[in-house]
């Protein structure tokens, strides 16, 4: 199961995070980058049982943007969509559990008006299981 694809298909229905990034969330950067943006990638993590059922996967919530404060504001509306997750069955996927981390800077190295791009990043543990 592509838990960053399950997190990231949820986050683009979310009003918060559509209201500063519309639906600009993906499992890859773009070639034509609009911003904000917001960048969701597995991290890690691993099955939470002997048969490969359940996982608990790291997933990195990535947001660039022209503004730190917009960046922030985008990470932050990520991880309260996370809060409301768990618990839901998403895209196949059953959300069991969601731990949430905490928003660090994280620049993109692309220069943007000759410095680093804005950028933070959390990281969330998912825990989840193919729907029955």
């Amino acid at each position: 199961m592509d838990v960053a694809k399950v997190v990231s298909e949820y986050l683009r229905t979310d009003a918060g995070v559509t209201a500063i990034g519309a639906e600009r969330v993906w499992t890859l950067l773009p070639t034509n980058k609009v911003y904000p943006l917001l960048l969701v990638r597995r991290a890690g993590g691993s099955y939470r049982d002997d048969i490969g059922w359940q996982q608990g996967a790291i997933v990195q919530l990535w947001a660039l943007a022209d503004r730190r404060a917009d960046a922030q504001a985008l990470a932050q509306a990520a991880l309260d969509a996370m809060t409301v997750a768990n618990q839901a069955t998403h895209d196949g996927a059953v959300v069991t559990g969601v731990d949430l981390g905490t928003i660090r800077d994280e620049p993109d190295s692309e220069m943007n008006e000759g410095k680093p791009r804005p950028g933070v990043s959390a990281f969330v543990t998912v825990y989840v299981h193919p729907a029955p």
